[in-house]
């Protein structure tokens, strides 16, 4: 690529992914062994989650005009923290030709429409014909001329993919280079492509990945056997979606989420890729199973990638445009959706939404009605409805702290920890010389006894948005502001020195820590914060973790409200292991939206980094 079009591309991706040029674990690789099979071998790189590869198929006589050898695949890359509970996600930032000639051939025992050894034909042999295409990159246009057709010579766009992506089979197996399966391989899917992300199976600790096999254009069934054969420069980013495994390659690009299926009959990969399609509509996105099978046959499409590997490859579809909006991302990327209500509970609180919106039609620019209104969307996991609500009472009243407090709050629900901090910041400059008052509850403890303040609140808030962060120290000093407003009452009181506690042991200020737990004790007034009293409890000794948690026997509501605070305790007290171990099963649960369970989520982030 010469210097301007790079310096075009690179004005593209600081746009487009700014994280990549951002990034402090940029890793430049340079292949030069290649492996002709798919297995578990010394790895050529290590990676961590989050880091970008910057890197290049591999080179060989395969592609030059005299033709030779397959120079094999590049890897296995080692991701660490990969286990064979997660996903292995694979961004591919980048995929582009490198060179001016791509090869393609026809051949008498290899392709669609070629005898092979399972398959005789009557017809005479396939000529073995190599056909030496033209890259015109400055157009993006692939070029061949047809000396013996009427037409001459041919011009056609360019698809740049990567034929073949792969994790290390399962067991001690080994494929060679050629073959797709469940661990992807050589799929020769066109749709895995610059743009796409890649979610493949995880058989091996380390996943050991593998890439290669660039075409510059490819036909679906690849018929003739061979794409455009091209060599590539690659950007790839990789990541884990953790404790969630995948039996087969999923594809996700601007439009679709798809899955790849791969074996022989046809119909079985076709098989293959849709069921695993439908159980993704029914985990991911909330589709009953029969109802999902119904959508897909409506709405889906598939493609066959290829027609002439040992396995057939199937790219079962479904168009985004009709899966439900997520409420928010986890950390790891994956989309978080509301959770399912009990009907009677359901029933309650639409009946206190609707009585809401009745109070706010009344009088839509009452600020206090604003806020009750995105409370109540929040309480049945509408927290992108709520955060649109508190924006337009924002719009109306930008000097009112408790708007920007409720939107913060729900900023921290859906991840967005920057958005969060500002409201909140914002709030706490608000507030200043602004008398406290105390805040109504909007699920009432059984007393019906509000336990906190709008100012506590804020600070509250605005401190666990900085320790979600990783930002300790502005952590701590929100958390020493909010203890002025948390002493009127003993929940509040261990609400907060739950966190703050927790902060000045992350900070190592284990002296300052257990000066918090001074005024805890066992009799305290207690009337809706048990967990966080039994939480301090433990830390100051009275309570042991295990039978404050049994993390294997534990419900999903035990493990989001007790699980962090325990795991944490491991954590700081050396036991790293065991800390990891409790803060995976949190986000096993289903309750995302609460903060024990942000907090563990951003504590496995935090541990990939190391």
């Amino acid at each position: 690529m010469d210097t301007i079009r790079d310096l075009r591309w690179w004005l593209v991706v600081i746009v487009l992914f700014p994280f990549v040029v951002q990034a402090q674990d940029t890793i430049r690789f340079t292949p030069t062994v290649g492996y002709q099979a798919f297995k578990v071998r010394e790895p050529v790189l290590r990676l961590k989650p989050g880091q970008v590869l910057i890197s290049e198929t591999l080179m060989g006589a395969y592609y030059t005009e005299e033709g030779g050898a397959w120079p094999g695949e590049v890897g296995p890359i080692y991701i660490e923290g990969a286990t064979t509970k997660d996903q292995l996600v694979v961004k591919l930032l980048k995929v582009r030709p490198n060179r001016d000639l791509a090869p393609a051939r026809v051949n008498p025992n290899f392709g669609g429409l070629a005898s092979d050894v399972r398959v005789r034909m009557l017809n005479p042999p396939i000529p073995d014909i190599r056909f030496l295409w033209r890259l015109d990159r400055q157009r993006n246009l692939g070029v061949l001329e047809l000396p013996k057709s009427r037409l001459g010579k041919i011009e056609v766009p360019l698809a740049p993919m990567l034929g073949r992506v792969a994790v290390a089979p399962k067991n001690e197996e080994s494929f060679p280079g050629l073959w797709p399966g469940d661990f992807g391989g050589n799929m020769d899917a066109p749709e895995i492509r610059e743009g796409v992300t890649v979610y493949l199976p995880i058989f091996h600790d380390g996943a050991y990945f593998y890439f290669g096999d660039g075409h510059a254009l490819q036909g679906h069934g690849e018929i003739a056997g061979t794409g455009l054969e091209a060599t590539m420069d690659v950007i790839l980013q990789f990541d884990l979606i953790k404790n969630k495994p995948i039996d087969w390659p999923r594809i996700e690009d601007e439009n679709y989420i798809m899955v790849a299926g791969s074996g022989r009959p046809l119909i079985d990969a076709f098989r293959l890729a849709h069921v695993e399609l439908i159980e993704l509509l029914e985990q991911d996105y909330g589709f009953d199973r029969w109802e999902a099978y119904q959508v897909l046959s409506q709405v889906g499409t598939s493609t066959v990638a290829n027609i002439v590997d040992p396995q057939y490859t199937v790219v079962a579809k479904f168009p985004k445009k009709f899966l439900p909006k997520p409420e928010a991302q986890s950390l790891f990327g994956a989309p978080l959706h509301p959770v399912d209500i009990a009907p009677a509970e359901r029933a309650k609180l639409d009946s206190n939404l609707a009585l809401a919106q009745a109070e706010y039609d009344k009088n839509p620019n009452d600020p206090e009605r604003i806020i009750w209104l995105g409370r109540r969307l929040a309480y049945l996991w509408r927290y992108r409805d709520a955060i649109d609500v508190y924006s337009k009472g924002i719009a109306l009243h930008s000097n009112y702290a408790k708007l920007y407090r409720h939107r913060g709050h729900r900023y921290i629900t859906i991840r967005e920890f920057d958005k969060a901090i500002v409201d909140l910041e914002k709030a706490a400059k608000l507030i200043r010389g602004v008398p406290d008052e105390i805040e109504p509850d909007g699920a009432p403890n059984q007393y019906n006894i509000p336990t906190s303040t709008s100012h506590s609140n804020i600070w509250y808030h605005l401190g666990l948005a900085y320790y979600l962060k990783g930002d300790f120290k502005n952590a701590l000093r929100c958390y020493q502001e909010c203890m002025k407003f948390s002493k009127t009452n003993d929940d509040m009181l261990c609400a907060t020195s739950d966190w703050l506690y927790m902060t000045y042991r992350r900070l190592g200020r284990a002296d300052d820590a257990k000066k918090v737990l001074e005024p805890i004790h066992e009799n305290m007034k207690i009337l809706e914060n048990f967990s966080y009293h039994k939480r301090l409890l433990m830390y100051k000794g009275v309570i042991a973790p295990d039978s404050l948690l049994d993390a294997k026997n534990a419900t999903d509501l035990d493990i989001a409200t007790q699980g962090y605070g325990v795991g944490n305790w491991y954590f700081y007290n050396g036991q790293v292991d065991k800390a990891k171990e409790i803060f995976e099963r949190v986000i096993k649960g289903k309750y995302w939206a609460a903060f024990g369970y942000i907090a563990a989520e951003a504590e496995l982030k935090r541990m990939q980094k190391r």
